[in-house]
């Protein structure tokens, strides 16, 4: 059985020159044309066309016919090193492999019509399913700062008038205009009713200011949209996660909430942003300062479900209000908190499954995690480097999931792991 994966970087800020070198060097480790391309860049190149170009020039080096998928995130990882800012491809052959690749739009406006236009896409492909294993690798627009045309980006409020006519009537009219927070829960579940299978995805993202993201489905470059493969291999399959935060002592319950189970409106019958900080140690002079309160929150995020399988972060503080990226599933919230040591770390969770005789393996981490860490993630790299081959690849994208057993995962700051090994 031949498997073969080749992956490429750039850094070159040409999109032509470096579309081409990701793709050379990629193809330079295979023997024939790939059966698939994963294609992740950095937001640097969004103007003038330059993702378009990127495609163009890809495409110039592999068949019309090969599928490709990707999209843009804070940064990755592989053997060269780390970067945020750059291209990345990786590129896989196997003569015992078949994929088929599926898109679906306005995931933010009905994430679960754009699921099912995702699996119908797939399906009208009728690849040949004789090989046992199967796998859904996914790719969503991920969240951005609510956004009305004509209206002002924004995030932070002070007011408290302003804050709720945001929280109650500004996401829904931002979603209708392809801004916000994901939906991923919503496309995930979907996902897995359609297609009883393991799936592991991440959302597209920039480089942290939520205003644009870009996904790639084979010459296409998209926005508001899900893209993704489906493979079926002999090959065995790994996929599990993590998250990378610890538990805190602080736990609260939301009494009223709002807009699709998106807004906390109390806490512990109190003015959630108020309670927050209290529950935070701060006091309330804080709240004169939203940009630092909001960036603190990031360090801090909530597990809203009750077995810990979906945590989230603060997307927006609307005077009183606390918007969250996804749906809360429990009114138990509990406070997480990040420890770096254990993101440094995460590595060797997976040491004995990534010490097999792994023919790709693909991470999908925080962005934040990827923040916080600093020039203490080449320590990452040396553990990873220690236990993998070459043909690595991580990405730091705006959420991460996977479902491994029926068993749903959509959370923010966590560490994901899909290996393909004999």
């Amino acid at each position: 059985m031949v498997f073969e994966v080749g992956i490429g970087t750039s850094q070159n800020w040409d999109p032509v020159t470096a579309g081409r070198e990701v793709i050379e060097q990629a193809l330079s480790k295979l023997s024939q044309p790939p059966k698939f391309v994963l294609l992740f860049s950095t937001i640097h190149y969004e103007k003038n066309k330059g993702f378009q170009k990127i495609l163009e020039t890809i495409y110039e080096q592999i068949p019309k016919e090969t599928p490709l998928v990707g999209g843009t995130v804070a940064g990755f990882m592989n053997n060269t090193g780390v970067y945020t800012r750059g291209l990345t491809a990786m590129a896989c052959y196997s003569d015992e492999i078949e994929v088929a690749t599926g898109v679906g739009h306005s995931t933010k406006r009905n994430p679960k019509k754009a699921a099912r236009e995702f699996v119908n896409n797939i399906k009208k492909m009728k690849i040949n399913e004789k090989f046992k294993n199967k796998l859904l690798i996914d790719f969503i627009s991920g969240p951005t700062m609510p956004h009305i045309p004509f209206i002002k980006r924004i995030n932070l409020v002070r007011s408290k008038i302003i804050g709720e006519l945001m929280a109650v009537y500004g996401l829904r009219a931002s979603s209708l205009f392809g801004f916000g927070v994901g939906k991923e829960e919503e496309i995930i579940r979907e996902l897995q009713k359609s297609n009883k299978t393991s799936i592991f995805g991440g959302s597209a993202t920039d480089a942290g200011k939520l205003i644009s993201n870009y996904q790639f489905n084979n010459k296409t470059v998209l926005k508001n949209s899900i893209t993704g493969l489906l493979i079926y291999t002999n090959n065995q399959i790994f996929v599990d996660g993590f998250s990378e935060m610890t538990k805190t002592n602080v736990c609260f319950r939301v009494d009223k909430k709002s807009t699709e189970d998106r807004v906390i409106k109390t806490i512990n019958d109190k003015p959630a942003t108020i309670e927050l900080l209290n529950k935070l140690g701060f006091t309330n002079e804080v709240f004169n300062n939203l940009e630092q309160l909001y960036r603190t929150t990031f360090y801090f995020p909530i597990s809203i479900s009750d077995d810990d399988s979906s945590t989230t972060t603060i997307g927006a503080i609307y005077g009183t209000n606390l918007a969250v990226g996804h749906k809360l599933q429990t009114n138990n919230i509990k406070l997480l908190s990040a420890s770096g040591k254990q993101i440094v770390n995460s590595p060797n969770t997976f040491r004995k499954i990534l010490e097999n005789k792994n023919k790709l393996t693909l991470i999908i981490a925080c962005e934040t995690g990827m923040e916080a860490l600093g020039g203490k993630i080449y320590k990452q790299k040396e553990q990873i480097d220690a236990i993998c081959k070459d043909n690595y690849l991580v990405l730091y994208c705006g959420g991460e999931h996977f479902c491994n057993q029926n068993k749903i995962n959509i959370r923010t700051h966590s560490y994901n792991l899909l290996t393909i090994f004999d």
